[in-house]
């Protein structure tokens, strides 16, 4: 027993010292991601053309793209795919959008699409970024959701399963 205290005391200068590294770090990440927060809230709110909408995309991509991910692999379980998504890519920059899915944590099981000339935006009416149609068989849009919060993950769902419930009973 008292070998455990001795050794203890003889470490403690380590652990305060480990201490203090993580607590300095925990403040450069703080003031870090603060600065770095504030500069994306600036930009987007200054509305610098390329920037805002370049800095607004990749945060509701960050935002978005996990629960498709997470909601794809989910729903087409086995054999049969129930559900597919189409993801498009509107900024015309496919080396960023490449750079971002390597990013992930999970590789995207379905295709993203570009569409640089901004076509399928006037087509379905899309006003903000990003935003999921929820289209039956019959390529009829049932439900639309602008923009994503984690707060809608379950909506989403929701909609969705009603969806494929429909599609099974027919």
């Amino acid at each position: 027993m008292w070998e455990v205290r001795e050794i203890l005391w003889q470490s403690t200068p380590y652990f305060l010292a480990g201490l203090w590294v993580t607590i300095k770090i925990s403040i450069l990440a703080l003031l870090f991601g603060t600065s770095f927060g504030f500069a994306v809230g600036l930009v987007r709110a200054v509305n610098v053309p390329y920037l805002a909408s370049a800095l607004g995309l990749y945060i509701h991509l960050l935002r978005a793209t996990p629960f498709l991910v997470q909601l794809y692999k989910k729903v087409n379980k086995g054999e049969r795919q129930y559900l597919e998504i189409l993801a498009i890519n509107l900024d015309g920059q496919p080396e960023m959008m490449k750079k971002f899915l390597t990013d992930l944590d999970d590789e995207v099981p379905f295709p993203i699409l570009t569409d640089p000339e901004g076509k399928l935006p006037k087509k379905y009416k899309v006003e903000a970024m990003p935003t999921t149609l929820f289209i039956d068989r019959e390529g009829k849009i049932r439900f639309r959701h602008k923009g994503f919060e984690k707060d809608h993950m379950q909506t989403y769902i929701s909609e969705l399963m009603a969806l494929l419930k429909e599609d099974v009973q027919k």
